[in-house]
């Protein structure tokens, strides 16, 4: 979803209305550094 040029609020919005958990900007975007980080190393 981020790649897709959604920002972090909105890929929060999104989790929230689809699993009810809610998730900060902050977190959404350190997850997504994490997973890049991954994603590189693999």
């Amino acid at each position: 979803m981020y790649k897709s040029g959604m920002g972090t609020r909105d890929v929060a919005r999104f989790i929230e209305s689809m699993f009810g958990s809610h998730y900060s900007p902050t977190t959404i975007s350190n997850i997504t550094a994490t997973v890049l980080d991954d994603i590189h190393q693999w």
